[in-house]
């Protein structure tokens, strides 16, 4: 939290740890079995948590004991806090962390434009990605999930991909930098980028954005006009099933890029794709 913890201890110990890193540590700690099972049960309790933004603890209104007169008014404050508590899912409000870090990896240590960082998050997270039909079989990707783990595989469609891809951006060059130019003094570990302004991350607490908006405008163009193009292509092989598979995610990607603010309507080849991607039926 901006200004209570890290600033006010004068010592930032995350400003290289993703929470999806330390998310995997800890269990990999549980998995190692290090410390036996009074322990691997609260760390399974801690990585099954929300991730928050505040220091607001899970909280559920217990059921009325039955010698409890139900007459009596109900505690207010108790109420208010298990609304508060609802609230303060940090994934509800900004998307997936799994996806954010994957940016914030990319964007800071490969230096990768968000066209290379749609691509790679595309292969390692899209559930409806096409591939082509010549192309190298698919090793299978690692898996958090054991008997043990409290973590969970997760993917999603190539719409979530983008839309939090744009959410990243706009808030990690846009409205959150001044909270990393202020980072007090801070350790670097792992190999991904250190946040901390002393170490390999500078830049203006009041930089424009925009150069990685246009950046992911092509980017979506890219991907709406190779999913049009994928689906003319099955429709010329007869091939039903891929036709009906790339028009849904054409007109997904359509629909998606036409409701999001602040893209230019006047950019002649964007508009050109959304008019062909609604320029077919659905079947056949």
């Amino acid at each position: 939290t901006y200004g209570v913890g890290d600033h006010m201890s004068h010592y930032s110990v995350n400003a290289s740890l993703s929470k999806s890193l330390i998310q995997c540590v800890i269990q990999w700690v549980i998995d190692s079995t290090f410390f036996g099972d009074s322990v691997n049960s609260v760390l399974s309790s801690i990585l099954a948590l929300e991730i928050s933004p505040e220091l607001v603890p899970q909280h559920s209104i217990d059921e009325e004991e039955d010698d409890e007169d139900e007459t009596q008014p109900q505690d207010i404050s108790t109420t208010s806090l298990d609304m508060h508590s609802a609230l303060q899912s940090t994934e509800a409000a900004l998307g997936p962390y799994d996806l954010h870090d994957f940016q914030l990896y990319h964007a800071t240590r490969r230096g990768l434009r968000p066209a290379k960082a749609a691509f790679l998050a595309c292969f390692a997270w899209a559930n409806d990605f096409p591939r082509h039909p010549h192309a190298m079989p698919v090793e299978p990707q690692p898996s958090l999930s054991s008997g043990s783990s409290v973590l969970k595989d997760r993917n999603f469609s190539i719409v979530q991909i983008f839309s939090f891809q744009r959410i990243f951006f706009r808030r990690f060059f846009l409205t959150t930098q001044f909270k990393r130019t202020c980072v007090p003094n801070a350790p670097k570990v792992g190999d991904g980028s250190s946040l901390s302004p002393r170490g390999d991350w500078r830049a203006p607490s009041d930089s424009s954005w925009r150069p990685w908006e246009r950046a992911w405008i092509k980017t979506m163009s890219w991907a709406l006009e190779s999913s049009i193009r994928l689906r003319d292509q099955s429709s010329s092989s007869e091939d039903t099933l891929d036709y009906h598979k790339y028009n849904q995610l054409a007109l997904d990607l359509a629909d998606f890029l036409e409701s999001t603010n602040g893209f230019d309507l006047d950019d002649d080849k964007v508009v050109s794709l959304l008019d062909e991607a609604r320029g077919r039926p659905l079947y056949l």
